[in-house]
């Protein structure tokens, strides 16, 4: 896993907040509370993941995105 600069992780509310190992996270991405992200996935800048989302495998989510839901 890489992490870029500004880059916000919360910390798991309910439980926990995991990120795949391989995922490259660019520079000023949220990543909120109990979100759960696949392996090999790419972040792009500013993209945002709401609460409790979940990614799978391999997902790009490209820059000013944002995912809510699961």
């Amino acid at each position: 896993m890489e992490l870029g600069a500004n880059v916000t992780v919360d910390r798991g509310a309910l439980g926990s907040t995991l990120i795949g190992k391989g995922t490259k996270v660019d520079n000023l991405v949220q990543i909120a509370h109990n979100v759960q992200i696949g392996e090999h996935c790419i972040l792009i800048a500013q993209s945002g993941i709401a609460g409790s989302s979940k990614l799978g495998s391999y997902v790009i989510l490209a820059g000013q995105a944002a995912s809510a839901g699961t």
